[in-house]
């Protein structure tokens, strides 16, 4: 609301429940925007800042409903809402189009979510009903809510930070897992059910996003969520997976031998990765930003291929960033640029490194990725906990 000013208001909506096949719905997850200002769980919720008003802060959720509440749990209600969430009012969202005009009378500019056309609509419909009831009230100004606070988002507070930190040690938990539990011939499927398994017993209840299990050839597609082939003996198995604790997401990226040991040649290309990736670390630090890390790791993987005897150009084996912003998001809100220019890190931004190799036609895929605080004094590794070296993998297969 400081950011805001005078004469602005802030419409923030709840994510909509979400239904997987007919009216079987996909366990609720909350809008990010609208956890991180609010810690408020429930969909059916819009919440209103309105700086420099005597209700600066009101919400809109669902109003207690015994019949209701015996299908789909206790609601929180409005009481309970002030009570217990911080808000100067609370009411029924069944009321919402009664009251919001009255909190949009006379305001310059409105901050909501853009790109979501129902929430246009509703939006007119409420301005209009407003400028209705208010004499010589202009039409106000609109403007993308997610401007302000994803800038807020990109620095993470000492609470979200330790519960980044417990999120990747749940996930580099279960990466070392599997790596003592695969076996060739198992399906990728069955390697990826072990991670959910880990992370549920370890204190996650969901995972950050699907996990990505490709062995041999399908390591080489990037985001590959299949997971429904062979395990096979001699290939190695790149996992992409990470959990989400109390909303904060871990992100993990692993390769290994299905049967434990490295070829010659695998090892020699899972070197040039891990080379890749110890470069990209060294700028990983207050002041350095995403081109120093992109450099870094290009320079690296393009003497890895030199000395693979690999054509071509490094874009045809390593085809994506080096990184991205980390937090209530697997990609995280944050500009990438400010003022044109590139975001320079500071202490308490969280992000990932992972840089990667894919050679089709050898059916090796590499990536090694790690999530990444900055700290004063540079940064710290969260997800130290998985081992990255070649030997180490082996040791712990073994």
């Amino acid at each position: 609301m400081q950011q805001m000013g005078a004469d602005t208001v802030a419409i923030i909506f709840s994510a909509p429940p979400t239904y997987r096949s007919r009216d079987s719905e996909y366990a609720y997850r909350q809008n990010s925007d609208f956890y991180y200002l609010t810690g408020f769980c429930e969909a059916h919720a819009v919440l209103i800042l309105s700086p420099g008003t005597s209700t600066p802060v009101t919400l809109f959720n669902q109003a207690p409903d015994p019949k209701m509440e015996q299908w789909t749990g206790p609601r929180i209600g409005q009481q309970d809402a002030v009570n217990h969430y911080g808000v100067d009012a609370a009411f029924s969202i069944d009321q919402i189009d009664e009251k919001l005009p009255a909190l949009l009378a006379n305001k310059k500019l409105i901050y909501f979510p853009w790109g979501e056309n129902s929430i246009r609509e509703r939006m007119s419909k409420w301005i209009k009903q407003a400028m209705q009831n208010t004499r010589y009230m202009p039409w106000p100004d609109l403007t993308a809510l997610q401007k302000l606070i994803e800038t807020m988002r990109l620095i993470k507070s000492p609470e979200e930070i330790e519960l980044l930190k417990e999120s990747a040690r749940i996930s580099a938990h279960a990466h070392n897992h599997a790596m003592q539990f695969i076996k060739p011939g198992m399906m990728e499927y069955q390697l990826a059910g072990e991670y959910i398994h880990q992370f549920t017993q370890h204190g996650a209840r969901d995972i950050a996003y699907l996990p990505i299990v490709g062995g041999g050839k399908n390591a080489c597609i990037l985001h590959y969520i299949a997971n429904n082939d062979v395990l096979r003996d001699g290939d190695l198995v790149l996992v992409d997976a990470g959990c989400e604790y109390q909303y904060y997401c871990a992100d993990i990226s692993r390769t290994f031998p299905v049967n434990g040991r490295f070829t010659d040649t695998q090892r020699a290309v899972y070197n040039a990765v891990l080379n890749a990736y110890l470069a990209g670390l060294e700028k990983m630090k207050p002041g350095s930003d995403w081109t120093f890390v992109r450099s870094a790791v290009d320079e690296s993987l393009k003497l890895g291929l030199r000395d693979l005897k690999l054509p071509g150009e490094l874009s045809e084996y390593f085809m994506h960033g080096p990184g991205h912003w980390l937090g209530l998001d697997v990609h995280d809100a944050g500009p990438y640029k400010i003022d044109e220019k590139p975001t320079i890190f500071k202490p308490g931004m969280v992000l990932t490194l992972e840089p990667g190799l894919y050679i089709n036609d050898w059916q090796i895929g590499i990536r090694i990725e790690d999530d990444i605080l900055i700290t004063e004094q540079g940064h710290e590794v969260l997800s130290k906990d998985s081992p990255i070296l070649p030997e180490d993998i082996e040791q712990l297969m073994r």
